[in-house]
């Protein structure tokens, strides 16, 4: 298994509880990002180290995929607005 695939899957395991077609979404767009990367020749530990930690993507997709869905925010998240926060790079470009 390469550092890709560890990634990602330790990515899709915090995803629980997200709809699959949320979790699809960010899991394309993480897919893009390291070919991307591989295309320009950046090393695969650049490119996790940018993405952030799988929890922090998790949290980020579920504070994004839940300001979307009106009446589905988990008590203890950010305030809305939370989601403005999630690097360029993610799924809302």
């Amino acid at each position: 298994m390469t550092a890709e695939d560890t990634y990602l899957h330790a990515v899709e395991r915090m995803l629980h509880g997200i709809a699959p077609e949320h979790r699809a979404t960010v899991l394309d767009d993480l897919r893009g990002h390291f070919a991307d990367a591989e295309e320009a020749g950046r090393p695969i530990e650049e490119t996790i180290r940018a993405l952030g930690a799988p929890q922090e993507i998790a949290d980020r997709a579920r504070e994004e995929f839940e300001q979307r869905t009106p009446g589905r925010r988990s008590p203890g998240r950010s305030s809305p607005g939370a989601c403005c926060r999630v690097r360029p790079w993610c799924w809302r470009s």
